[in-house]
This record gives structure tokens, sequence and C-alpha cells, in this order.
């Protein structure tokens, strides 16, 4: 019988790529008169359109039926349940109890990057200053 057990591996740190972005600024001003300017400027970000990795899902539990990992299966009540949870317990039988309901349904984005790099973009300006 096969009941979709997941066991736990070994910790390990998983860090993103470089992060490296390259941004412009252009602007050019004229004077108009004695006091007064009229400026125009583009600012261009991430000019080379980099697309990198900047995060990765760390959810290992399915947010389609929420099964929080509770040593005693219930929400805080009294200063016991609150040691439980403060010290030591077995995540791997958490993970896989169903004496008080359906078992952990793991993510299939676990560990598969989650979100990039923002794409190019450009911003305009004019400013008039008297």
């Amino acid at each position: 019988m096969t009941i979709g057990a997941i066991t736990l591996g070994n910790f390990y740190t998983k860090r993103a790529p470089w992060f490296t972005q390259t941004d412009l600024n252009l602007s050019h001003t004229i004077k108009t008169t004695e006091h007064q300017t009229l400026a125009f400027s583009v600012n261009i970000f991430n000019a080379l359109n980099q697309r990198v990795v900047t995060s990765y899902y760390g959810g290992m539990n399915s947010i389609f039926f929420p099964s929080p990992l509770l040593p005693s299966g219930a929400a805080l009540a009294d200063a016991s349940s609150y040691q439980a949870y403060e010290t030591g317990y077995d995540v791997q039988s958490l993970i896989n109890d169903t004496s008080a309901g359906p078992a952990v349904t793991k993510s299939s984005w676990y560990g598969m990057p989650f979100t990039y790099q923002l794409p190019r973009s450009m911003r305009f300006g004019v400013s008039y200053t008297f």
C-alpha cells in the first residue's frame, strides 16, 4: 500500500545566482532665460535586460490544502502547548501523520525558481525650473 509519505533529507542552504544590473541615466538641461531652465531626462533600469532568479519557493506544503505542522495538532491553547511548540519535536512524523486529518500535501513548487529580476523599464521626465 502506497501512502505517499514524504521523507526529509539533509538540510542545505540554496543561494540565488549573482544579481547584476546595468542602469543608465541621461539628462539634458537647456537654459531658457537668466533664471529659468528646461530639463529632459530618461532613466533606463536594467538596460541589458538581464533575467536572474532572485528567490526560490520555500513553502514545503501545498497551499491548496493547508495543513500546518503543529506538535499537538491544535492551535495554541495553553502553556503546555506553547512549551511543545518551543521545544524540539519530530517534524518527519508530523508531516506524514494522518491521525488529525490528511497528511501534508507536498508543494510541487518547493525549491523551484520563484521570483525573477525585473525586466527593462524606462522613465522619461521633463522639468521646468523658474
